[in-house]
C-alpha cells in the first residue's frame, strides 16, 4: 500500500482544509496509506472526519484542548425555528470573520431591500471565529456597530431585529443553516475557489457572488445563482431578483438546478475519479 502524508498548519473550518479532508478521503478510497500532520487542531472547529477518528491526525506542537458541552442539535433546531418561524425568506452568509471577505457587503446590500420590500426577511451571518486572531475580534464588532449605525441613522427602518451573527457553527449546525436558509450570500471578492458556494448549491440553495475569483467557476449566472459586482446597489438588486422567484414560487427550481450542477461537476465521486486519474500511474510510465 502506497503511504501518502499531508502536512497543514492549522486544520480548522476553511476552505483549505475542506480540501484537505476531502482529498484523504479520496486518497484511502483509492487504497492509500494516508496520515494527516498539523500544529493545530482545535476539536472544537474542526470537519467531524479529522475528529472521528475517520482519518488518522497527529498533532505536533499543540496545547491541549479545553474540555466543553457541544450544542444539542434537537434543541438548536427547535430554538432556531422558533425564533424565525414569522420569517418567509431567509439569506444566509457563511465565511470567516475576516475583512477580505466583505461581511459588510451583505449588510449594506440587506439594509438596502428591508427598507423596501414587503416581504419579511432575515440575514443570518455565520462563520468561523477564533478568539486567538485579533481581526476575528475586531471585525465582528465592526459589523455589530454597523448594524447599529444603520439603525440610528434610520429610524423606524431598522434592521438590527433581523440581523444575526453566529460564531463558528458546529458541522451540525451548519448543515442545518444550509438546509434552513433560502438563499446563500458569498460576498468575497477575487476569491480562490471557494467551498461555501458548493456546499449551499450542494443542498438546493441557489447562491449570490460577485462576479470574480471561484465563483466564476463554480457558479452558473441566472441558473444556479447570481453573479454580480461587489457594489451594494448591483448586490441588492441580486437579492430582488431572489425575493421574486420566491414571491413567484421559482427560487426552488434555481435550487434544483443548482444541485444538479455540483452533483455533476463537484461531487467527492467526481473529484475521486479526477484524482484516481492523476496519480494513475501508466501516465507516467517513461520508455527508457
Amino acid at each position: 500500500m502506497s503511504k501518502v502524508v499531508i502536512i497543514h498548519p492549522d486544520l480548522g473550518l476553511g476552505g483549505a482544509e475542506r480540501l484537505i479532508v476531502d482529498l484523504s478521503l479520496a486518497l484511502e478510497d483509492l487504497d492509500y496509506d494516508v496520515h494527516i500532520y498539523t500544529s493545530y487542531h482545535d476539536k472544537r472547529r474542526c470537519f467531524e472526519e479529522t475528529r472521528n477518528g475517520l482519518l488518522r491526525v497527529t498533532t505536533i506542537g499543540s496545547w491541549i484542548p479545553r474540555s466543553i458541552f457541544d450544542y444539542c442539535g434537537e434543541i438548536f433546531e427547535e430554538s432556531w425555528e422558533e425564533m424565525y418561524r414569522k420569517t418567509e425568506i431567509i439569506f444566509l452568509s457563511l465565511n470567516r470573520f475576516e475583512r477580505k471577505k466583505d461581511l459588510e457587503l451583505a449588510i449594506k446590500a440587506f439594509s438596502v431591500i428591508r427598507c423596501e420590500e414587503s416581504l419579511s426577511c432575515s440575514l443570518l451571518i455565520a462563520g468561523g471565529y477564533d478568539e486567538r486572531v485579533e481581526e476575528n475580534v475586531s471585525y465582528l464588532r465592526e459589523l455589530e456597530r454597523l448594524v447599529v449605525e444603520y439603525d440610528a441613522n434610520n429610524p423606524g427602518e431598522g434592521i438590527a431585529d433581523h440581523v444575526l451573527f453566529f460564531k463558528s457553527p458546529t458541522e451540525i449546525q451548519k448543515r442545518y443553516l444550509l438546509n434552513f436558509c433560502d438563499v446563500v450570500l458569498y460576498t468575497p471578492s477575487n476569491e480562490h475557489f471557494g467551498i461555501v458556494p458548493l456546499e449551499a448549491m450542494a443542498v438546493g440553495k441557489p447562491v449570490i457572488a460577485c462576479a470574480s475569483g471561484g465563483p466564476l467557476e463554480t457558479i452558473i449566472d441566472k441558473e444556479t445563482g447570481f453573479l454580480c459586482s461587489n457594489n451594494v446597489l448591483d448586490y441588492a438588486d441580486k437579492m430582488r431578483q431572489v425575493i421574486k422567484l420566491y414571491k413567484t414560487k421559482k427560487l426552488k427550481y434555481m435550487g434544483n438546478c443548482a444541485r444538479i450542477h455540483v452533483e455533476n461537476n463537484f461531487s467527492f465521486r467526481k473529484f475521486r475519479e479526477d484524482i484516481d486519474e492523476i496519480l494513475n500511474p501508466e501516465l507516467y510510465t517513461l520508455d527508457l
